[in-house]
C-alpha cells in the first residue's frame, strides 16, 4: 500500500494486518508453537506472478498460507538485507526491494522427517520452504523449484539479468528459526510506521539491534512493548475490531 492511497480505510486495513501478523508470528513463539511456521516474501519484480505462485505453494508444496498481504518494505529493505551490505549486488537488491509491493506470506507446514546419510532428520517449516524455493542462484535449481521455474517464465534461459544485480531470485526464505522471528519483527516495524506508531517501530528496532534473548523471551518483550504503547493487554489488543 502506498502513501497516496493512505486514508482512514487503509489505516484500518493496516491495523487489521498488523493484528493478524502479530497473532500468527509472535504469539506462536510465546506459546512455543513455531516449528511449523515461516516467513516468505515474493519480491517486487516477481509480484505479478504472486497469485499463480501462491497456488503452487499450496497445491504443489503443501503449505498453508496463514497470512498474505501486499506491502512495500522500502523502509526496512536495507535493514532486512543488512548481512549483504558491502557486496556488489546490495544496492541493486535494495533498489528492487523498494520498487513496489512485495507479497508478505506467513506459511505453515508440519515438520517432516527425512532420512539423510542413514539418519532420520526432522525438517522444520523454514527448511521445507527453502527447499521449495531452491538455491539462491536460480540457474542452480531444477524446474521443480520456485526460483528456477518463475525466473524461467519471466526471463527464459537468459540469466544475465540476475547476474547483473538488476533482477532478483524472486523469493525470500528465512534461514533459521531466530531469523523467522527477527525478519518478521522488521516487517512489523514497517507496518507500524505506516500507521504512525513510530515509537513502537523504534522500540522494536532497538530490540532487534540489541537483542541477546532467546526467541520466546524476545517475543515476550515485543508483547510487553506493544501493551505499554497501546495501553491495552495483548489479549484485548488482538481482538480489537477497530
Amino acid at each position: 500500500m502506498y502513501r497516496s492511497m493512505y486514508n482512514k480505510n487503509t489505516r484500518k486495513m493496516y491495523e487489521t494486518q498488523i493484528l493478524e501478523f502479530f497473532e500468527n508470528v509472535f504469539m506462536r513463539y510465546i506459546s512455543k508453537d513455531f516449528e511449523d511456521l515461516t516467513l516468505g516474501i515474493i519480491k517486487p519484480d516477481f509480484h505479478h506472478w504472486s497469485e499463480q505462485m501462491m497456488d503452487d505453494i499450496t497445491k504443489k508444496f503443501g503449505f498453508n498460507i496463514e497470512f498474505a498481504a501486499d506491502f512495500n518494505i522500502k523502509t526496512v529493505a536495507p535493514f532486512l538485507y543488512a548481512e549483504h551490505k558491502g557486496r556488489p549486488f546490495f544496492p541493486g537488491l535494495v533498489k528492487t526491494m523498494s520498487s513496489g509491493p512485495s507479497k508478505i506470506l506467513l506459511l505453515r507446514h508440519e515438520p517432516v522427517e527425512e532420512v539423510v546419510a542413514g539418519e532420520v532428520v526432522k525438517k522444520l517449516c523454514y527448511q521445507l520452504w527453502r527447499d521449495a524455493i531452491g538455491p539462491k542462484n536460480p540457474r542452480e535449481g531444477s524446474m521443480d523449484t520456485l526460483r528456477h521455474r518463475y525466473y524461467f517464465l519471466e526471463h527464459g534461459t537468459d540469466f544475465s539479468f540476475y547476474d547483473s544485480g538488476e533482477g532478483t531470485n524472486g523469493f525470500h526464505g528465512s534461514d533459521s528459526l531466530i531469523s523467522v522471528l527477527l525478519e518478521a519483527m522488521k516487517i512489523l516495524c514497517a507496518m507500524y510506521r505506516e500507521v504512525d506508531h513510530i515509537q513502537l517501530a523504534e522500540g522494536i528496532t532497538r530490540l532487534i539491534e540489541n537483542n541477546t534473548l532467546q526467541p520466546i523471551m524476545l517475543a515476550g518483550e515485543i508483547k510487553r512493548l506493544i501493551e505499554n504503547n497501546t495501553r491495552q493487554p495483548i489479549s484485548c489488543w488482538l481482538i480489537n475490531t477497530f
